[in-house]
């Protein structure tokens, strides 16, 4: 049951990724339109660097530093409210950027070679390191240290990891029933209070979806 639900999961998130990259370029779109704003705040840098006793200038530090408390499979769990450095290993990278995380580890491998992304993650996970297969109940816990993460998820799966894993960052345990993909987005998304986004991206994914199946109807028809 698990591994058909996994095969569903492949074939509709191609569109789903599809969706998922397409935000990440607007997001740097508006990214490149602030250019000449961040060159004005580089001309303040020295000004800004010489004033280091002021609580104000601290503010990015405290806002990485605030935390949130979820809870889990495992039970309630502290975490940053704004994870900079998320490794993945429960193998749902896929869901996690649905949600605007990005990882820098990940286990969404190829379940056919665990030393590439499937094609229909390429684009989204590109950058970040392949850490082993979700499906394995054990990574390199040496290679997990290495990427300096301030937040690790794991599945059911590698439940005898967590203990080492909660030592080295804030651990969550994800159990989904890997049934729907949809109610496993809103699964994660509950656990990591992100509810609403999930919601308005399941809209938009929806009215996507029913343009793509009315182009597929059109071309089918003629």
């Amino acid at each position: 049951m698990k591994k058909l639900g996994l095969i569903k999961k492949t074939a509709v998130l191609a569109l789903v990724a599809a969706m998922v990259f397409t935000g990440c370029g607007k997001k740097n779109e508006g990214d490149n339109n602030s250019s000449n704003n961040n060159q004005n705040q580089e001309q303040n840098q020295e000004q800004n660097q010489n004033n280091t006793e002021n609580p104000n200038n601290n503010q990015d530090d405290n806002q990485s530093k605030e935390t949130i408390t979820i809870t889990d499979a495992k039970g309630e769990v502290k975490i940053p409210a704004n994870p900079q450095s998320i490794v993945d290993v429960s193998g749902n990278s896929d869901i996690l950027s649905i949600l605007s995380y990005s990882v820098i580890g990940t286990a969404n491998s190829d379940a056919y070679d665990y030393t590439k992304f499937p094609t229909y993650l390429e684009d989204v996970l590109k950058g970040a390191k392949i850490l082993g297969y979700s499906m394995q109940d054990t990574m390199d816990i040496e290679s997990i240290i290495a990427l300096e993460p301030d937040l690790i998820i794991i599945s059911a799966v590698q439940e005898k990891m967590y203990d080492q894993l909660s030592e080295v960052a804030p651990t969550v345990m994800l159990q989904l029933a890997q049934t729907d993909w949809k109610e496993d987005v809103y699964s994660v998304a509950k656990v990591m209070n992100k509810t609403e986004e999930a919601n308005q991206w399941m809209e938009q994914y929806k009215k996507r979806y029913q343009t793509y199946k009315k182009r597929y109807q059109t071309y089918k028809v003629s």
